[in-house]
């Protein structure tokens, strides 16, 4: 939530969702802050960090999550949605 780029919630929430691709349209936000100086709560920034997640442990954040949070402090977690294939893709690009 300290990214600097712009939300993607409040007002650009519509246009983000409606968005091909969900990564890419955070990605191309503008920066409101430097990064790490500024809360600025972002759907777009935890959807960020679910592709960065994904792509570097090569399994789904609800996977990683079980894996290395849930499990070990001894619960499960119900549903959670997928991520979106075009955002795993465009995660790659950002590197």
């Amino acid at each position: 939530m300290q990214s600097g780029l712009e939300t993607t919630s409040n007002r650009n929430y519509g246009k983000w969702v409606l968005s091909d691709n969900w990564v890419e349209f955070a990605l191309n936000q503008p920066l409101v802050a430097e990064p790490g100086t500024r809360m600025l709560y972002s759907t777009g920034s935890t959807h960020l960090l679910s592709a960065i997640l994904t792509q570097a442990s090569g399994m789904s954040a609800k996977q990683f999550a079980q894996e290395n949070l849930s499990s070990r402090l001894g619960f499960s977690m119900s549903y959670w949605s997928q991520i979106r294939k075009e955002s795993i893709s465009a995660a790659m690009i950002w590197r």
